[in-house]
């Protein structure tokens, strides 16, 4: 009878040592599937944000290009604009010294003063 005893003792000695072991294994394998998941999740953000940046540099890149269209458009203006002054000053100082060779009093020259003042730097490059 004491060795019936003896080995029920064992058999529920090693039971509980495995079920012991058993949940520490279904703990363990629960963390390594949770963890898995989470790196999953973690890829699966980072792609997303990788796909946003790269959007964001595309859209950059875009938008650099335009706004240096858009400064040469500008130079281009500026230039236009710069020798349509010097232009008009000189058909102006033309137009006045053949007024003065006809006899027209200094008065009634054509002034400098309609003309609008010039609010850009010749060939300003910006």
């Amino acid at each position: 009878m004491l060795s019936f005893l003896t080995k029920l003792e064992d058999f529920t000695v090693k039971r509980n040592e495995l079920l012991a072991e058993l949940a520490d294994f279904q703990q363990s394998k629960k963390f390594i599937e949770e963890t898995q998941k989470t790196i999953s999740d973690l890829n699966e953000e980072k792609d997303a944000h990788s796909e946003i940046i790269q959007q964001i540099n595309m859209d950059k890149q875009e938008l650099e290009k335009i706004m240096n269209s858009a400064k040469q458009e500008k130079r281009q203006m500026e230039e236009s604009i710069s020798q349509k002054y010097e232009e008009i000053f000189r058909l102006l100082e033309q137009t006045n010294e053949l007024s003065r060779e006809s006899g027209i009093s200094e008065e009634d020259l054509i002034s400098p003063s309609i003309i609008p003042p010039n609010k850009i730097a010749p060939l300003a490059l910006a």
